[in-house]
This record gives structure tokens, sequence and C-alpha cells, in this order.
């Protein structure tokens, strides 16, 4: 869209350098009229060269600022985009760093509950082999 434009531009610009050399032979020619009919010919083409200088003038800088504009608009699109996905990234991490601490508690509370398991078995443990070393005393009158 760019080259476009700025292809049109050119093309404008060489349709003015035409019409400036076009201008640049009537004065030529003009210098065989008469030296009145000659001033007025240089004063036209004089002021059709100012307005085509003028009007290149113009149609450069309109090319330039709709350029720029894009530029400007492309990359204020890209920063948001890098914004948008710096979001998403941040997000994912911290509901990843979330479940992480959850899985971690989780873990804990389950270890908590096997040594509370261990701590009853160990009890009962305790309690089997008291019970047995009564019953091997009462059986063979010693200690064990």
């Amino acid at each position: 869209m760019l080259k476009e434009r700025m292809q049109a531009a050119q093309d404008r610009l060489k349709e003015l350098q035409a019409k400036v050399a076009d201008a640049s032979e009537t004065a030529q020619i003009a210098a065989m009229l008469k030296k009145d009919e000659l001033d007025e010919r240089i004063a036209n083409a004089k002021g059709e060269l100012a307005a085509a200088q003028d009007k290149a003038r113009q149609s450069s800088e309109k090319a330039q600022s709709k350029m720029n504009s894009s530029l400007l608009k492309a990359q204020m699109t890209i920063n948001a985009a890098k914004e948008e996905l710096n979001a998403k990234v941040e997000a994912k991490d911290k509901a990843s760093r979330k479940n992480h601490i959850e899985d971690l508690v989780s873990y804990s509370e389950q270890c908590e509950a096997l040594a509370a398991q261990l701590l009853v078995e160990s009890d009962l443990a305790l309690l089997q082999a008291a019970a047995e070393a009564a019953d091997y005393v009462a059986t063979y009158g010693e200690d064990a």
C-alpha cells in the first residue's frame, strides 16, 4: 500500500517534471517572440513552475505524513501485542506457581496423615510387644 502511494507520488513528480520541461521549451520558443509576449510567457512559466514545485512539495509532505502515520500505527499495534503477550505469560506463570504451592500444601498434608498413621502403628506395635513380653514372662517365667 505504501509502495503504491510512493509510486503514485513518483509518477506525479515525473508528470510535474515533464510539465517543467515543457514550460522550459515554451520559454525557449517565447524567446523568439516579441518582448512583451516573451515577458508574459516567462511570468506564466515561472508561476506554473512555482505552483508545480509547491504541489510536488505538498504531495511529498502528504506522502511522508501518511507513511509516518502508518509506521506509528504499526508500532502501536506491535507494542499492544507485546503487552498482551506479556500479560498472558504472567497470568500463566501466576497460575502455574499457585498450582505448585497447592501441590506442596497437599503433599505436606499427606505426609502429616502418613506420619499420624505411622505413630498409631508404632504405638500398636509397642502394645503388642508389651503383651507378648507379658505372655513370655507368664509362660517361661523370665524376662525376654
